[in-house]
């Protein structure tokens, strides 16, 4: 399958299957195919030979420095294709990922949006996943369920810093997910419940920075101790990242249990 046509399936929002995603893993140089290192084994090979006859060759030379020079390029070669053409295809993938966001969130796009993690709560069936987004404009609370999965193919570590991220793709059970929707008048409070926690901040080039806070990072930023707790008026609780709390307190201050 082509690498536009998978990328087009993602920003319509349409799940893969297992062989696209291993496909795009592959586009996006993150899970090697067999002629892609047959060509590096090659390079590397061709490497090898000119080094050799540069240093145990009975050449002149000029023939000499010829072949060592040849050998660079070839080695500054095999580190081009390793990297910058993956570099651009990521750029496309994570561009397929904002145009699927845009228009899956383009009735808010004068919220502001989170990504949090949540403890499942069974009385709210609508919200399965882990992570899910929050987009507010200080009245209105929009809570929707995560559209991705994680695939097995790890991403490269300039996207992560120090933390292990995943190909992300649509997950199918999201296709058709439903939005839950509070007002400011139907909450009672938020609180956090402690202080003790050592909150993380995963430090990268700034060109990636938002798709790690907003996409790639899994991390719920919870414990069993730590955690913001949203009170609804009609006795329903949800527990959510202690990151939040930050959040909370900026649009609806007065709603702080104290």
């Amino acid at each position: 399958m082509l690498f536009k046509s998978i990328l087009l399936k993602i920003e319509t929002g349409q799940a893969l299957t297992e062989k696209q995603e291993k496909e795009l893993a592959k586009k996006l140089g993150i899970q090697k195919s067999y002629l892609k290192i047959t060509g590096d084994i090659f390079l590397i090979f061709l490497a090898i030979l000119a080094l050799v006859a540069a240093i145990f060759g009975e050449l002149e030379l000029p023939f000499k420095i010829m072949l060592y020079i040849i050998a660079v390029i070839l080695v500054i070669l095999i580190i081009y294709l390793s990297v910058f053409p993956q570099r651009r295809k990521i750029i496309k993938y994570l561009a397929s990922v904002d145009t699927f966001y845009k228009f899956a969130f383009k009735e808010f796009s004068n919220f502001d949006l989170y990504y949090i993690g949540q403890h499942k709560n069974p009385h709210v069936k609508i919200l399965r996943s882990k992570k899910i987004y929050l987009l507010t404009d200080g009245y209105y609370y929009v809570f929707v369920e995560d559209y991705f999965k994680n695939t097995p193919y790890k991403m490269p570590f300039y996207l992560a810093g120090n933390e292990p991220v995943y190909l992300r793709t649509i997950d199918e059970s999201s296709l058709h997910n439903q939005i839950m929707i509070i007002n400011l008048k139907e909450i009672e409070s938020f609180q956090l419940t402690s202080s003790d926690f050592k909150k993380t901040n995963v430090k990268i080039n700034k060109k990636y920075q938002v798709y790690f806070d907003y996409f790639f990072d899994q991390n719920k930023y919870m414990n069993e101790k730590a955690f913001t707790i949203l009170t609804m008026k009609n006795g329903l609780t949800m527990r959510l990242s202690y990151t939040v709390y930050e959040a909370f307190k900026k649009h609806m201050p007065h709603k702080e249990k104290q």
